[in-house]
């Protein structure tokens, strides 16, 4: 994120588990893994999957690597 001018270091992942009983509007997952294991929301919210693959899984060389984190 940095590579594109946007700070993020002050940022940490959260667990969805946290966010059950806020009002939410939408809630999107972004890998097959988190869309399959995504709870089930105490009320109704819409939801939206958009499939990226898993830049963690991606094979090669350092820099073959990092294109994937890249692109994702």
């Amino acid at each position: 994120m940095a590579e594109v001018g946007v700070d993020i270091s002050g940022e940490q992942p959260k667990l969805v588990d946290a966010s059950l009983h806020e009002p939410l509007d939408l809630v999107i997952t972004v890998c097959d893994s988190a869309r399959e294991t995504c709870p089930v929301f105490p009320r109704p919210v819409e939801t939206l999957h958009i499939c990226y693959p898993d830049p963690a899984e991606a094979g090669g060389t350092d820099d073959e690597i990092l294109a994937v984190f890249r692109k994702v």
